[in-house]
């Protein structure tokens, strides 16, 4: 509950050209991964709500969810993740060995 759901959500606004609200937290949110954190912060949170009777889980579920729809809604194509360049998807799309570099 100590994360900031602005900074969690940083690299996916990026990602879509969205104009940044917070920075990105940094280690895996900024060497490649970005984007990682919020899937285990919003399933963290998601459970919390359904075990406790604190709203603040229930609050950064709905954070999180609002604002990754608002960056998939964005891009117009479903995506939804913060890894930059999105060349990996389009590569796992295209059939191509993530072993190699093309």
């Amino acid at each position: 509950m100590s994360l900031d759901a602005d900074r969690l959500l940083a690299p996916l606004r990026r990602e879509v050209g969205l104009p940044p609200v917070a920075e990105s937290y940094g280690n895996w949110e900024s060497s490649g991964l970005d984007g990682h954190t919020v899937g285990h912060a919003l399933s963290g949170a998601a459970l919390m709500s359904a075990v406790t009777d604190d709203p603040r889980p229930r609050a950064m579920v709905e954070r999180l969810v609002q604002g990754a729809v608002e960056c998939r809604d964005a891009l117009g194509t479903g995506y939804g993740g913060g890894i930059p360049g999105v060349r990996l998807w389009q590569r796992v799309a295209a059939g191509v060995s993530l072993r190699t570099r093309s």
